[in-house]
């Protein structure tokens, strides 16, 4: 009766080792990919801010090329 359970006992041993592996591949492969998306999020972040500055380094010197021209004298 003692020599039943053992395949059974074995085959569940499998599985939990089986589903801890599991859980650990798919865990890691988790907090892969958010990291991956936190730094693609921090490139674009760095991106847009530097496209901003540019932009408004650009007004800027639209604004005072205006300003120069409309105090200049004509």
């Amino acid at each position: 009766m003692r020599g039943r359970f053992i395949p059974l006992l074995l085959a569940a041993v499998i599985f939990a080792v089986a589903l801890g592996v599991t859980y650990g591949l798919w865990k890691n492969s988790r907090v892969e990919e958010v990291q991956k998306l936190q730094k693609e999020f921090d490139f674009r972040a760095r991106e847009t801010i530097e496209r901003i500055g540019q932009r408004m380094a650009t007004y800027e010197q639209v604004a005072r090329g205006t300003k120069g021209f409309l105090l200049g004298d004509i």
